[in-house]
């Protein structure tokens, strides 16, 4: 089953434009979805009417992430800014001119709620009281744009990816460095934590995944993808026994996160083209197809689960609800989508029928 986010009537010679960010609330409750105007929207996720609709960046909004109780809504914008939105009384509560004019290309909450992070095209990274909106510190170590923020989940820790081949790992407690991961020769495009928190693994259009220690930074293995080749998105399961990630050859690959060994490929072929994204856990994978489907794999059961037609332009982001029961998507059609997802006993016992 699938819904169409119903979008207000614009007025006059107003234009939304193109859709520029996506984030599914942690909680289930919203979806959100930034377009190149400077509006934002948000829908409930249980009827799919629209219950906020912002409009105060001077420009495009870029990224969006919400709060882990699903109140508040984070946005960076174009406009260098960082907006604090109220999801509960509606309106902003704070706006941060964090980053000058340079594009605030990333924003993440840390798990417990207390910190948030950005970055901007100024390769500058810092680092915010959520409560207060104050500055906690701010770093300007990468050299790139920077492509990625994730907090360790104990919130110990936080790494920050950038296009020049480097990610830094931060503590949240004094905002100092921890370590480096060096060894990629290209763009780290993805990031992921081990659910342990003691580990990561970094993707890159070198065409390597990389493992690594989240304490130390020592490089653990090293996955390629072959010659100009690319890793477009990784993760590991849940009890980190395996990692996954998928890249330039169109196979999802599983390994033994400890010996190396590639467990099971899937052969994915055209229809990973477009934002890739695993689930928190880990578990499924969905991507955009050239032919605007969106499909997702299941990598427990090692199957492709279901496919969804019904955009009419390409797929640039998905979003999964953090139980796996539903998945947003963002087109150039101009359109968000709402998917619900087969159950996992469907997808196992092989009940489930796809939705076209």
């Amino acid at each position: 089953m699938s819904f169409i986010l119903h979008m207000p009537a614009l007025t006059g010679t107003e234009r939304r434009g193109g859709i520029s960010a996506l984030a599914y609330s942690p909680v289930g409750k919203d979806i959100a979805a930034g377009f190149e105007n400077n509006t934002i929207m948000v829908w409930s996720t249980m009827n799919q009417a629209v219950r906020h609709q912002f409009q105060d960046h001077g420009g495009a909004v870029s990224s969006l992430v919400f709060s882990p109780d699903g109140n508040k809504l984070v946005s960076g914008g174009r406009d260098g800014r960082v907006i604090i939105w109220d999801l509960i009384a509606g309106g902003m509560i704070r706006a941060l001119h964090a980053h000058a004019k340079n594009t605030v290309d990333c924003v993440a909450y840390s798990p417990d709620g207390k910190l948030f992070a950005s970055a901007a095209g100024d390769s500058a990274v810092k680092l915010w009281e959520a409560e207060s909106g104050n500055l906690r510190a701010s770093t300007e170590e990468h050299n790139g744009i920077v492509m990625s923020i994730l907090f360790s989940p104990d919130n110990e820790r936080f790494v920050s990816t950038s296009a020049e081949g480097t990610a830094h790992v931060w503590s949240t407690h004094t905002a100092s460095h921890i370590c480096d991961l060096q060894g990629h020769e290209g763009v780290i495009y993805t990031a992921a934590y081990s659910s342990d928190g003691k580990r990561l693994i970094t993707g890159s259009d070198d065409g390597t995944a990389r493992v690594w220690s989240a304490l130390l930074g020592d490089e653990f293995m090293t996955l390629s993808e072959g010659d100009d080749g690319c890793v477009w998105a990784a993760t590991f399961s849940t009890d980190g026994r395996h990692l996954h990630y998928v890249g330039s050859e169109h196979i999802i690959k599983t390994y033994d996160s400890y010996t190396a060994v590639l467990l099971h490929s899937i052969d994915c072929g055209d229809k990973v083209a477009m934002g890739m994204t695993f689930s928190a856990d880990g578990r499924l994978l969905a991507a955009g197809g050239e032919d605007h489907v969106v499909t997702v794999w299941d990598m427990v059961t090692k199957r492709e689960v279901v496919q969804y037609n019904g955009h009419t332009d390409t797929v640039n982001y998905l979003a999964f609800s953090h139980d796996n029961k539903h998945l947003a998507s963002a087109s150039d059609d101009g359109s968000v989508r709402k998917w619900e997802l087969p159950s996992s006993d469907d997808n196992r016992n092989g009940r489930w029928t796809p939705t076209r």
